[in-house]
């Protein structure tokens, strides 16, 4: 049975002031997909899934989730759709409980949070013992999973996570990274994920884009990109 596209950018293009952030931006996430976006700091990846979310004007293009166009629609209206956004800076609250986070982690979509709240705890098992600890005072691997347990409470569709490895030891970029493919194949949620640590993204995404200067230039499934001599050389170190 072929997959349905969960998501789809059509030609979308972003421009803050005179400079064009991104141009004629097309891509897709096919449901149930972990799908990569590599490519060097600016080259527009963090910009293409801010305006995925509703977080900047579209110039031009469209965006459409799980068949409906949400190009214009409101953050809000966008997350309680079933998306889920969790940005390079941790997204969490830093001033309140581990357990405080997962609960607000839920407050878009009006679901048993209890019951997410569970699974979370039973998936990281850290957050259960910290769960009365503030969460500014975990450290960076335990804040960054809490980041992705309060993304995944509310059960979204898709998760989209921006830069999720930054700033953490290569034990934990592996742990971040298995704790992501377990939440894609025992719960189906779709993942899209802009990652420099380019070896890692591809190992574990099914398909990717190479982004540069605002544009995709290179796409195809991981075992393509992982293969071709460009992104060898540019990305993957040879």
């Amino acid at each position: 049975m072929a997959k349905t596209d969960i998501l789809r950018v059509e030609n979308v293009s972003v421009s803050f002031g005179a400079v064009k952030a991104l141009t004629d931006v097309s891509l897709k996430v096919e449901e149930g997909e972990i799908v990569a976006l590599i490519g060097a700091n600016g080259a527009g990846k963090t910009t293409l899934l801010e305006t995925v979310v509703g977080l900047n004007r579209v110039d031009g293009g469209a965006i459409y989730f799980m068949g409906k166009d949400i190009t214009h629609m409101s953050t809000d209206k966008i997350v309680a759709s079933g998306i889920s956004f969790v940005p390079e800076r941790r997204g969490i609250l830093s001033l309140m409980a581990v357990l405080e986070n997962l609960q607000l982690g839920n407050y878009y979509v009006k679901s048993d949070v209890n019951k997410h709240i569970e699974r979370a705890f039973n998936r990281f098992p850290v957050l259960d013992e910290r769960k009365k600890q503030i969460a500014g005072t975990l450290s960076g691997g335990e804040q960054r999973i809490l980041s992705i347990a309060r993304g995944a409470v509310s059960s979204p569709k898709m998760i989209i996570l921006d830069e999720p490895s930054m700033g953490l030891a290569p034990i934990m970029i592996s742990n971040l990274f298995k704790l992501l493919a377990e939440v894609n194949n025992k719960e189906g949620c779709t993942i899209l994920i802009s990652e420099q640590n380019a070896r890692k993204a591809l190992h574990y995404a099914h398909r990717g884009y190479v982004f540069a200067a605002g544009r995709i230039v290179l796409e195809g499934t991981s075992k393509e990109l992982s293969g071709n001599p460009l992104v060898r050389k540019t990305y993957l170190g040879g």
